[in-house]
């Protein structure tokens, strides 16, 4: 059964469109002038069922965390069948039930949908209250989120859209521009070790604009200054661009060569508990978790 148009709601601004789920957050459509722009799969069972997190707002930890660590002086264990934890494990919040929690249209269309994670699940202390607003601007999407606990815990969220806009494969010829700092450094199962490798040291520098070609990423940047000096995919061929604004100091930049796509997942770094000089991911009963990442998208 397909319950898709029961459990959606559509947004409208210009020459944007969202279709938004309550499984996961989900951002199932999104279109600009009528086209395509994301992985949108055909209905709630494929989502359940989805391995990718397509769409989905991944929490309590976006990306990879030692499963095994120390909050506050109490040990921690996170909910993992391997040494790290991915994508907040199996209770994870991109397959969880959301609930639409406000709708308005002032000053733009906008939806909230918010999501309780009691205590101890995925292995994390504290019932955590999160909420992530949609919102449809000129040209743009912007995702808000926010999160209150009531015990000392850890939040790191993020959202895993694919972009898509050709069913062909167009990889190849996208030019990204990802002014950053820097790349972490992680093990063979791309858990990060706590080293920065300066960008002028790496292969992946694209802190000029340069075609992706057959490089394929799955990295994590350390950003320059992303409020002032966006991430920039372009697409010369199809004439579309998308520049990534946000408040977080790093994103994961993964194209997987099988999806025909890219994600730009605006973040902390990943397993920054286990790794001091990332910064903290910390959340305290007295000091909300905010973040803002938007997406803008324009012609060439």
């Amino acid at each position: 059964m397909n319950l898709l148009k029961e459990r959606s709601i559509t947004l409208n601004h210009g020459d944007l469109s969202i279709t938004v789920l309550s499984l996961g957050a989900i951002l199932h459509r999104f279109t600009y002038k009528g086209k395509d722009m994301v992985i949108s799969l055909e209905d709630e069972s494929a989502y359940r069922n989805d391995p990718w997190h397509t769409g989905a707002v991944i929490g309590r930890h976006a990306g990879r965390i030692m499963k095994n660590g120390a909050l506050a002086g109490k040990p921690v264990c996170l909910e993992s069948d391997d040494y790290y934890q991915l994508h907040g494990g199996p209770s994870g919040f991109s397959k969880k039930n959301w609930t639409f929690s406000e709708m308005g249209s002032t000053p733009y269309p906008y939806v909230t949908l918010s999501l309780l994670s009691p205590d101890g699940e995925g292995g994390y202390p504290g019932n955590l209250q999160v909420a992530v607003t949609y919102t449809l601007k000129q040209n743009e999407l912007e995702l808000k989120y926010q999160a209150s606990t009531d015990q000392t815990t850890w939040v790191n969220l993020t959202n895993h859209t694919y972009f898509q806009w050709h069913n062909a494969p167009f990889l190849d010829q996208l030019i990204f521009e990802i002014p950053a700092h820097g790349v972490l450094a992680t093990d063979d199962q791309l858990l990060p070790t706590g080293w920065i490798i300066p960008m002028d040291q790496s292969e992946i520098n694209f802190n000029q604009p340069r075609a992706l070609g057959t490089q394929r990423l799955d990295h994590v940047y350390m950003l320059q200054d992303p409020k002032l000096l966006p991430l920039k995919v372009l697409d010369p061929v199809a004439g579309i661009g998308i520049e990534m604004h946000t408040d977080q100091p790093s994103v994961v930049v993964f194209t997987p060569e099988p999806r025909n796509s890219f994600c730009l997942e605006a973040q902390m770094p990943p397993n920054a508990p286990n790794c001091p000089n990332f910064g903290s991911i910390v959340l305290h009963p007295s000091s909300p978790y905010t973040q803002q990442t938007s997406y803008r998208v324009f012609d060439l």
